[in-house]
């Protein structure tokens, strides 16, 4: 075309064509008139072929001026530009928010960001014992897994007793939130004491994973000489770059392939059709759209071979490994072997579909969702102090007590409930008596 406003329109129209048919699928894909159902392709891709076929001919039809109609869509593009650009903005100055502006001033509690000035003497007779914290994701207590999936792990837990492992029978995390979780485990106190009174109880948890990442119980380590060891885990607050050991997954397993976003922005697309001819398409295909996927799993075996690589490092050190299995996305099968998603990645739970809900059933709050499988191997000075009921919190302050000489003592071992989209901050106790642990 010679007319550079008239190829600027055309252009735009097949543009809005190209990236607006996977919205338009997503509102029809369900739609029936009298039974017949006209959300297929075949009737949205004829639609959609009529409608390029019209609007090129129109445009190289018409004797009309483009200069309004060029006009109209430049301030529209700016709009549509504007929108994404402001919320990327305003995501990075909230995220950059200190949690002293998030809890409220008068009683903000500070004691995360003077934990590392505290000092801990150690006898000269004390042993450092190579410490472990392996957490598994979501991996609930036996009696759970007994009463909601209908799943025996009586097997696995008695290998582990074999080894010398206590398993808590009714151990519980603190919160339904793996960032506030981990934040009272590794600050060794309820969030409420370390950040006193929360102004907005809809803040996001993650807004608080800099208490996961930079924590008392690290600090104390790093104080009495221990190396920190750390994975890429896929689950930013538990990432600690800065330890002395760092392990990451190369870069050249998933060169090539499409990330989440891309997979997710895509399938808005006409692209949605190279979904729709998935079991058609070659091997190599596969591996391009399921790069996420098996990103994902390679992290998890990255820190699984890590973890049991780590005891060739010299001296005293700290382990951290935040594997997200069993949580979803689910990407091993029965034997190990990777199994193919046909959904976006993501590790929300509202959001999976697949149906795997025919099979895995919902873990409700009132279901145990504070449940947990909590696996201790302490030698004979801390052993006896374990007890059914421990909860996270309480973790580190007995083996801190146990092996260290330190006198934090033992919290109340409380469970709270929250929302995590709507109110995640506003805690409700869930109390002893809306649940029977194993024997009671």
């Amino acid at each position: 075309l010679r007319d550079t406003l008239r190829a600027a329109v055309l252009s735009t129209f097949i543009i809005i064509l190209f990236f607006s048919y996977g919205h338009v699928y997503a509102l029809i894909e369900d739609f029936s008139v009298f039974t017949f159902n006209v959300g297929r392709h075949r009737f949205l891709f004829a639609v959609w072929l009529v409608a390029a076929l019209l609007g090129i001919r129109l445009v190289l039809k018409s004797e009309r001026s483009f200069d309004r109609i060029n006009q109209a869509l430049n301030a529209t593009s700016l709009i549509l530009i504007a929108i994404p650009i402001t919320q990327i903005v305003a995501f990075q100055v909230k995220s950059v928010k200190p949690i002293t502006a998030i809890a409220s001033d008068q009683n903000f509690n500070p004691q995360f960001q003077i934990a590392g000035t505290e000092s801990v003497e150690l006898a000269e007779t004390t042993e450092m014992p190579d410490i472990y914290y392996i957490i598994l994701d979501m991996y609930t207590r036996q009696d759970v897994l007994k009463s909601n999936l209908e799943f025996d792990n009586s097997e696995f837990l008695e290998y582990l007793e074999g080894l010398g492992f206590y398993i808590a029978s009714c151990g519980n995390s603190n919160y339904t939130s793996t960032v506030l979780s981990l934040g009272a485990t590794l600050n060794l106190d309820y969030m409420q004491n370390l950040l006193g009174e929360i102004e907005d109880l809809g803040t996001s948890p993650y807004e608080f994973g800099k208490l996961v990442e930079d924590n008392r119980v690290v600090r104390i380590f790093k104080q009495l000489g221990y190396s920190i060891v750390s994975f890429e885990s896929g689950f930013s607050p538990t990432e600690w770059q800065d330890a002395a050991f760092y392990e990451k997954l190369g870069e050249h397993r998933v060169l090539g392939g499409m990330n989440a976003f891309e997979v997710i922005f895509l399938k808005t697309t006409i692209g949605l059709f190279l979904f729709e001819l998935d079991d058609k398409l070659p091997d190599a295909f596969h591996a391009y759209f399921d790069a996420a996927y098996i990103q994902h799993r390679d992290r998890i075996l990255l820190e699984l071979d890590g973890i049991e690589d780590a005891q060739r490092i010299p001296g005293p050190k700290f382990v951290f490994g935040h594997i997200l299995a069993p949580h979803n996305p689910f990407v091993f099968g029965p034997n190990g072997e990777f199994i193919r998603r046909h959904t976006p990645f993501t590790l929300n739970l509202d959001k999976e579909s697949d149906n795997w809900e025919e099979f895995v059933p919902t873990i409700h709050p009132v279901d145990f969702q504070t449940a947990i499988l909590n696996a201790v191997y302490l030698p004979t000075a801390g052993r006896g102090k374990l007890y059914p009921k421990i909860s996270s919190v309480n973790t580190f302050r007995l083996i801190l007590d146990s092996y260290f000489g330190t006198n934090f003592g033992l919290l109340n071992d409380v469970s709270y409930y929250s929302t995590i989209v709507d109110r995640p901050l506003d805690f409700e106790v869930i109390r002893s008596v809306d649940y029977k642990c194993p024997g009671e």
